[in-house]
């Protein structure tokens, strides 16, 4: 092969692999930042949406203590119980939200678990308030109406938050090993077409040179 064929041709492998090595890891890259801007991006929502439902639950307990503790008065039963209401119905709609986004595991039952004793204590606080009312407005006979209520849907939420917080830890784990795996794949493809380069240049200095030594020799 021509000298003027020979070179081009080897310049262009050349530059076609580190190329395609480039590329690779531009690839690999890409892909570890799009696990991170979907993936962790929706993890840190359902972190965020477990813990207001957290927040909420727990204003929605202490409204219905407010309701036992100033309940004797019509207007304050009305307001309180109004805003048992509305947090209890906004407890609901963040877990919905929720469930909508949540894959199937764990954290999953454990939410969907919730909202099913989150209901049925909607439905005993219902009863105790009519026990409240039934005996004159007599906290004593509301609270013990509802004793113990709260601590199933209390616990399965505080379970259910741990575990959106673990399955977030691993996925933004998940995400940066594959970033860090990226780079560490493009430098080894970028030396190894090094080490090819460095053997395809040798091979065309002794290609070249021989042909002129011989010359050379015979002159």
């Amino acid at each position: 092969m021509k000298i003027s064929v020979r070179l081009p041709l080897t310049m262009a492998v050349l530059i076609g692999l580190l190329l395609a090595a480039s590329f690779f890891g531009i690839h690999r890259l890409q892909r570890a930042l799009q696990v991170f801007e979907v993936q962790v991006t929706a993890a840190h929502q359902h972190e965020r949406l477990s813990a207001a439902m957290l927040s909420t639950f727990k204003t929605q307990v202490q409204e219905w203590k407010n309701v036992l503790l100033r309940g004797a008065d019509e207007k304050q039963l009305e307001r309180f119980w109004g805003s048992f209401s509305k947090t209890e119905q906004e407890v609901a709609r963040l877990g919905r939200e929720l469930l909508a986004g949540l894959p199937a595991g764990k954290a999953r039952g454990l939410v969907e678990e919730f909202l099913q004793e989150h209901e049925k204590m909607g439905t005993g606080y219902r009863r105790g308030l009519e026990a409240f009312k039934s005996a004159g407005f007599d906290h004593r006979a509301g609270d013990k109406a509802v004793s113990g209520m709260d601590r199933a849907p209390a616990r399965l939420l505080d379970e259910a938050s741990k575990q959106i917080a673990d399955d977030a830890q691993a996925i933004a784990t998940g995400a940066r090993m594959q970033s860090e795996q990226a780079v560490v794949v493009s430098l080894v493809l970028v030396l190894l077409v090094c080490a090819i380069s460095v053997g395809l240049l040798v091979w065309l200095t002794r290609s070249l040179v021989r042909p002129i030594a011989q010359a050379v020799a015979h002159t």
